[in-house]
């Protein structure tokens, strides 16, 4: 009885050029990261105040997230996400790319975060754009989670181009639409401190 499938027979008969595939992998993988450096280098460029970048969970989730210093807690960013980028993700007809804007604080009532959010995205986005929003509550984080402008098909494809300057204006793009909700964010996060006190 053998212990391995036929696909991993296969591997271990062409190990060689599977570890050359296995580390230019890796290779690509960082230099995707690195991508995100670059998109929220540029963000900050006209937004000096989100200089909390977060590219933690990129590789295991496809989420990379960018907040103000006063909106960190002890784990996770309050502040704007983008996720499902993960490349293995992005491959997939199911993936479904997006951006969120995030209240992740222990002082703060996540119902009524999710609530304020909701309605200040049809204040901003108006009453049909803001239908495509979906708010998720969890026991100390509240969200509003919207798709991407891009499909995850055009994603692919200006990932793979010579030049990735496409994909980091792209990215850079959908930031940019999250910042109208900064003022939200703050007075949501401020609210929570102060009843902390």
């Amino acid at each position: 009885m053998s212990t391995f499938n036929e696909a991993e027979r296969y591997l271990i008969q062409n190990w060689g050029n599977a570890s050359l595939l296995e580390s230019a992998m890796e290779q690509v993988r960082m230099r995707y990261t690195a991508l995100f450096e670059d998109v929220f280098k540029r963000f900050q460029q006209s937004h000096a105040e989100f200089s909390n970048a977060d590219t933690r969970y990129l590789r295991n989730y496809g989420d990379v997230g960018v907040g103000k210093p006063v909106w960190f807690t002890e784990t996770w960013t309050s502040g704007f996400w983008l996720d499902s980028l993960r490349l293995e993700t992005l491959i997939s007809p199911e993936a479904c790319p997006g951006k969120s804007i995030s209240i992740n604080n222990r002082g703060v009532n996540p119902e009524e975060a999710a609530r304020r959010l909701s309605l200040e995205a049809t204040k901003i986005l108006g009453d049909k754009e803001s239908r495509k929003g979906v708010t998720s509550v969890g026991k100390v984080k509240a969200y509003i989670w919207f798709p991407l402008d891009q499909s995850r098909e055009t994603l692919l494809d200006l990932i793979a181009k010579a030049d990735s300057n496409a994909f980091v204006k792209c990215m850079v793009e959908q930031l940019e639409s999250l910042v109208r909700f900064a003022p939200i964010v703050d007075e949501i996060l401020s609210s929570g401190k102060r009843k902390r006190r």
